[in-house]
């Protein structure tokens, strides 16, 4: 299912429904965009530093509309 998309488009059909059950519009008015660093285990496959802080993992991003989604 993941090879084919399907998670990401059932997810995409969740916050769309959701956000027309709440009487928003189609598409989101407004985002909230966040980063962080999440430090990793010796072991990780990936692994990095991030820029400032020397953090030894990964950098995650999240995007989310007023509703959370």
């Amino acid at each position: 299912w993941t090879r084919l998309g399907l998670w990401r488009r059932l997810g995409q059909r969740l916050a769309l429904d959701w956000r027309l059950a709440c009487g928003d519009e189609l598409l989101p008015s407004a985002v909230v965009a966040d980063s962080r660093s999440l430090r990793s285990a010796p072991t990780a496959w990936v692994r990095g530093i991030d820029g400032g802080k020397l953090v030894k993992g990964v950098k995650l991003f999240a995007v989310c509309d007023k509703h959370g989604s």
